[in-house]
Parts: C-alpha cells; sequence; structure tokens
C-alpha cells in the first residue's frame, strides 16, 4: 500500500517516517507532526488500520505497509520512498513486540528480537549511508530495565 496523492509537496518538507504508526505512541506521534507541518510515513503490518490513519489525517500521511521484522519489506519501502524523492530526515523507530510467557522459550526471544532490535537495525542500515542529514530515535519500553521473569526478552540489566 504505497502512492503519493495528488497535491503532496515534497520540496522543502520536513519528513519523519514512524515505524509501528498504526496504534500508540507511533499513531500519536504521527498526528502530532502533521499538525505541526510534517510529512509523515508511517509504516505499520496493519494496513486496515493505516488506510483508517489515511482517511482521517489526509494528504500528509503516506501509509507503508510493511513489516519490520522482513528485510525485503523494508528494502521495499524504502526504495519506494527513494523512487519518489521522499528522503527523511527523521526515522522514529517505534515498532515494538512482546509477550508475556510462561517458562523460557527460544522462539519468543526471537520473535521479539527480531521485530525490536533488527528492525530498527534494519532500518538504520538502509538508509545510514544516505547523502542527506538524518536523525534515527529508537525507542525501547520500561521493561528493557525492569523485565519481569514473564517478559525476560526484553532484559536488559
Amino acid at each position: 500500500m504505497c502512492h503519493i496523492e495528488e497535491g503532496v509537496t515534497i520540496a522543502n518538507r520536513k519528513i519523519c517516517l514512524i515505524t509501528g504508526a498504526s496504534s500508540g505512541i507511533g499513531e500519536n506521534l504521527a498526528r502530532l507532526l502533521i499538525k505541526d507541518g510534517w510529512l509523515v510515513v508511517g509504516a505499520a503490518r496493519r494496513t486496515e488500520k493505516l488506510k483508517k490513519l489515511k482517511e482521517e489525517l489526509g494528504i500528509n500521511f503516506l501509509p507503508v505497509t510493511c513489516d519490520v521484522s522482513k528485510s525485503k519489506d523494508i528494502s521495499d519501502a524504502s526504495n519506494f520512498l527513494r523512487k519518489k524523492n521522499i528522503i527523511p530526515n527523521l526515522f522514529f523507530l517505534n515498532a515494538g513486540c512482546g509477550k508475556i510467557e510462561d517458562g523460557f522459550h527460544t522462539d519468543v526471544h526471537r520473535e521479539t528480537f527480531e521485530v525490536n532490535y533488527f528492525g530498527a537495525v534494519s532500518w538504520i542500515e538502509e538508509w545510514l549511508n544516505s547523502n542527506s542529514s538524518m536523525t534515527f530515535v529508537a525507542i525501547s519500553s520500561l521493561v528493557a530495565v525492569h523485565a519481569t521473569p514473564q517478559a525476560s526478552a526484553y532484559c536488559g540489566k
């Protein structure tokens, strides 16, 4: 789900790409940035939620369906943006997942790392060597500092 509507101006715009844009912090940040005049590229897995946001937020919200745990999705989305000359100034790497688990399960840890860590790192790798000045902001959770036994994949200490 990638297209640019007529009437959207790209030149001299502040552009922010937000992962996890379909809900929570990502959705609310998109709303705030659009009110402040930014063009927001909202990346998330949930196409239907992105469509609803697009209807609500208008032409300054560009929805991009993307699963950050899949490098090909990130590469495809990035190539689409480059072809349209949409070069973000700010990347707000917010997509995340977490599961409460009984016991220790490697598959849960693997999924958590694919989304929460490698998802952010893959966006950085994709864009870091661009010829533009960019800022990357990676979001985590307080659970990374104060993990519980049921959320051990987050443990940061």
